[in-house]
């Protein structure tokens, strides 16, 4: 057995989980707290020694799995609140979470990857533009921190070296020849921005920071395509201790909940053929490569199983051996399928369903 190890633990990108949805059985599954991480450890290795006991695998590839994960984490400390670890024949990796979960270990034919789904969304980047014709910021950040980035030397990060012919404006928002030249300086900016970001294949949203005109000017020449409708309002070199990342945050968190409320319209106008909210069913479906759009409740769970060959779904109200959460299993499947997966409060859900689904057809 060769497994992938990992030098370093770090967040989990949606091709890892992809890659981790292909993986065959016995497929191990840890998330623990990183607190007194070693203990933890030693006490998850010792369940998983019972587990793959119980499952039928031979004593020799019940050892080497078991050296495959203390090998991933080997000399790993860990950096967010929570560690995931996964091994399987050919596959081991180890990753840490920003947020706390309740800590799981299992056997199974699949990983356990649904509490990893917020941490995707969590990790999601976003930049800041701080706008001020005495200096132009161009911030890069996730929801846990922020950083400037560095510009090329032809980039106008000030009106000075960016207007019209070179000339210094005025700040008077009121003489339209300032206006003038300030559009023609925040055109020359966005589109800096547009072929800055273009080189490094990153979509990723922008907010704009500064003061109102200043705001309305850079919109009314802005030529990229990801601008959030909401700035953040104030002079940004005015904003200390991460008030403007705070506010960027804000701003930039309705761009992100979008697709997730155009998910749910679309449920809320799909026909009883296009959409489910029956975990059966949308299981079948997400094998099938049908769903196009998950949302699952945070902390649902169904266990059962899912006969391949017989394509049927059984669920249990008491677990039964070889039993998994058909939820995780389904949003592995639709992730496989080039769907997307929500994890959100059943308060979000229509219905407080476990469960809802959109079908590709």
């Amino acid at each position: 057995m060769q497994a992938n190890h990992v030098a370093d633990a770090g967040p989990i990108s949606l091709n890892e989980i992809k890659e981790m949805g292909v993986a065959s059985a016995p497929c191990i599954s840890i998330l623990i707290s990183s607190d007194e991480f070693p203990v933890r450890l030693k006490h998850a290795l010792e369940k998983v020694k019972v587990l793959l006991e119980s499952a039928g695998v031979n004593p020799a590839e019940s050892r080497q799995l078991l050296r495959e994960v203390e090998g991933a984490v080997a000399g790993v400390e860990p950096t967010g609140k929570a560690s995931a670890i996964y091994c399987a024949p050919e596959f081991c990796r180890a990753f840490h979470l920003p947020d706390a979960v309740a800590e799981v270990v299992t056997v199974g034919n699949h990983f356990y990857v649904k509490p990893l789904i917020p941490s995707l969304q969590a990790e999601r980047p976003f930049y800041v533009l701080a706008l001020s014709q005495k200096h132009i910021r161009l911030l890069r950040c996730t929801e846990d921190q922020s950083a400037e980035m560095e510009l090329p030397p032809t980039f106008p990060v000030n009106a000075g070296n960016g207007g019209v012919n070179g000339a210094v404006f005025s700040t008077n928002p009121d003489d339209e020849n300032h206006l003038e030249h300030l559009a023609h300086f925040y055109k020359q900016v966005s589109e800096g921005v547009t072929a800055f970001l273009r080189e490094r294949a990153d979509d990723s949203p922008l907010v704009v920071a500064g003061v109102d005109y200043e705001i309305a000017c850079f919109r009314r020449v802005n030529v990229y395509p990801h601008l959030v409708e909401e700035p953040v309002h104030g002079a940004p070199d005015g904003l200390k201790g991460g008030e403007l990342h705070k506010r960027a945050l804000e701003a930039v968190r309705s761009y992100f909940e979008a697709p997730f409320r155009a998910v749910v319209a679309r449920y809320e106008r799909a026909g009883l053929e296009r959409s489910s909210s029956t975990v059966k069913d949308i299981v079948k479906a997400a094998f099938d490569g049908r769903v196009l759009d998950l949302v699952l409740a945070e902390g649902a769970q169904y266990m059962g199983s899912f006969d391949d060959q017989t394509r049927s779904v059984k669920g249990h109200k008491q677990p039964m051996p070889g039993d998994e959460d058909l939820l995780n299993v389904a949003a592995l499947q639709t992730l496989l399928h080039a769907g997307q997966v929500f994890v959100v409060p059943t308060t979000q859900i229509p219905h407080g369903a476990p469960a809802i689904a959109v079908y590709r057809y």
